[in-house]
């Protein structure tokens, strides 16, 4: 998935979480993958905090900080 973006006009009807939900839900369907990092534009603190609240953990700053990575263990790499 690359940019996922929500007009502001439709924000708050719940539309990305079931985007982001419908793509977490493939993702997690091929047995191989165990990982997923998303990186966000720096300053955009919505966006960041929707993939906080969704599990994700802070890793690291991308092009002195320009991006943020996000990242989350789908399954343990042991399964």
């Amino acid at each position: 998935m690359n940019n996922l973006y929500v007009r502001d006009d439709y924000r708050g009807l719940g539309l990305g979480s079931k985007l982001f939900d419908r793509a977490m839900d493939w993702l997690e369907s091929f047995a191989d993958v165990n990982l997923t990092f998303i990186y966000i534009s720096n300053g955009n603190d919505e966006a960041l905090n929707f993939y906080l609240s969704r599990g994700f953990t802070y890793s690291h700053d991308v092009f002195g900080g320009f991006i943020k990575a996000v990242y989350k263990f789908t399954r343990k790499p042991s399964q």
